[in-house]
Parts: C-alpha cells; structure tokens; sequence
C-alpha cells in the first residue's frame, strides 16, 4: 500500500516538473495575455525581430483583449506596418484606412496616410497615391506635412517619367522643406532629363532597310554584324537557287529570307525603343539613388520607390 502511495507520489511530483519545463518556452501564456503590457512587449519582441508575420498576430490579439488601452493606435499601425513589411501592401492598406476611419483626429492619422500612399506605390497605383497626397497636401495644418504630401507626389511624377510635372511640383514646396528635401539639387537633377540620350525608332527602322542598320545606330554592333550576314546569305542563296533552275528551291529560301529581313526591320524598331527606356530607367534610378530623402529618417536611401515596369 505505502509503496503503491509512493509510486503516486513520484508520478504527480515528475507530471508538476515537466508541466512547469513545458509552461516556459517562448509562446504567449494566459497570464500573457490577461497583462497588457506584457502582451505589447511579446508583441514588439517580434517586431523588432522581424517575425512580421506573429507579430500581426500578437498586436491584433492586444488590441482584441486591451481595446481601452492608450497603445492600441500604435498596435494597429505596428500591425499594418509589419503587414507591409512582410509583402502584402494590399492588407497593410486596408489596416491603414480602418485606423483612419477609427482615428481621424489622431496624431498618428498624418503618418498612416503617408504610409497608405505607400502602399499603394507598392500596389502599382500611382495615380491612386498622389490623389490622396494631394487630398492630404490640401487639408494639411502644418507647412512640414504640406511639403511632404508635394515632396511624395515629385517622386511619383518622377517615378513615371513625367519629369516637367516632377519640376513644377517641387517648386511648390516652402523654403524649409526645400532645405530639408534638398529640393534644389533635385531641381537641377530635373533639369537634365532633357539631355537622356535617345534614339529615333523612325529613323532605326528606315537605316534597317540595309540589313542591321538599325542596330548599328543603336549601337549593337554584334546583332547589326549577325542580322547583315544572316540576310546577305539568305538573299545569296535565293538568287543562287534561280540560277539552278531550282524555282521552288528559290522560292522556299527568299520566303524564309524575307521573314529575317522584315524581323531586322522590326528588330532594329524595337532596338532604339529599348535603348530609350533603358536610359530613361536609369536616368530615374540614379537621381533615387543620389538625390530622394526619406522624410522620416533624413537619409538619402531612395525609400518607397516604384518605377513604371514598362521602363
């Protein structure tokens, strides 16, 4: 009897040993939860450590137990944030515009709509993005915020290409904001878009008449030295199967020869036009690189941009 008691004994006290090896690993507990500011620390823990995805969890489960604490704002503006961060700047959008709706008054509402535009930079929709910064420029209490919603919408113009609209924007911003932004060296940068090489696809086109005359003006020597040999041989072998009095030979070969030709034409076309964006997205990718100031931190990191995917 005394010794089935003490066989119990040593099943409940090894059962209350690994219990308590099992309440310690790094997974929120009751007593987690039910503290506030222990659930915000757990939540930030993963923030700050880049697990995005459990720290959305983590704020989301905060803000559903604390909706009456004072950090449930920056709960959910956490949660969009680490929403985008983790690549979904569709979700991270909605959690913005809900946080708007909740807090239209609070002084976090300026950075979510910021944020917001974004977002929808990130989403390929540059033209939803700058009519809410315009919205925002509009209604702005403060110059600082005005000049950033103008400062925003330059490197959406700029992003696009449209580098005269880039300009006029920028000149709207105030004397301090173009100090901060360094708006004049991003003016002078504007100006020489108008020297980015180009070349004419019209004129490409009519120099590929001689096969590989277009890209030799673009520059492509290799393909204008493949495309004139390709064509001569083709056009050799053409005349030499008529020669032959092999007609259907000649016919087969010059069809075939004309397919290359008309492909160096169009070939010679779509050149020039590459050439063209290649320089345009370059032109645009270092002026980010050298000249965009991120409005948060002060450095010059080419942050948030998006350029047109047809560059």
């Amino acid at each position: 009897m005394n010794r089935s008691i003490f066989l119990i004994g040593m099943l409940i006290l090894w059962h209350g040993t690994v219990g308590i090896g099992w309440a310690q690993p790094d997974e929120p507990s009751l007593v987690g939860i039910l503290d506030p500011d222990g659930q915000y620390a757990f939540a930030m823990k993963y923030f700050r450590t880049g697990d995005d995805h459990r720290a959305v969890s983590e704020f989301d489960r905060f803000v559903h137990f604390f909706p009456d604490d004072p950090r449930v704002e920056s709960a959910m503006l956490f949660a969009a944030q680490a929403l985008h961060r983790e690549g979904r700047p569709a979700e991270a959008l909605k959690r913005y515009r809900r946080f708007l709706e909740q807090y239209p008054e609070s002084r976090s509402a300026v950075r979510a709509g910021f944020e917001s535009a974004t977002c929808l930079m990130d989403m390929n929709e540059p033209e939803e993005a700058k009519a809410l910064l315009l919205k925002m420029a509009e209604t702005a209490s403060s110059n600082d915020i005005r000049d950033e919603a103008v400062y925003r919408m330059v490197w959406i113009e700029l992003s696009q290409a449209r580098f005269s609209e880039a300009a006029r924007l920028a000149e709207q911003i105030g004397p301090i904001g173009k100090e901060r932004y360094r708006v004049t060296d991003l003016q002078e940068r504007l100006e020489q878009a108008a020297g980015i090489p180009k070349k004419d696809p019209t004129l490409a086109g009519f120099l590929s008449i001689l096969p590989g005359g277009g890209y030799a003006y673009c520059e492509r020597y290799r393909d204008a030295a493949v495309a004139f040999l390709l064509n001569v041989a083709f056009a050799a072998a053409t005349v030499e199967a008529f020669r032959d009095g092999n007609a259907a030979l000649g016919c087969l070969v010059g069809f075939v020869g004309s397919g290359f030709y008309m492909g160096n034409i169009y070939g010679g076309i779509n050149a020039a036009e590459k050439t063209n964006r290649t320089a345009l997205r370059a032109f645009i990718e270092r002026t980010v690189s050298d000249y965009r100031v991120d409005p948060q931190t002060g450095k010059t990191d080419g942050f948030g941009i998006q350029i047109r995917k047809d560059f």
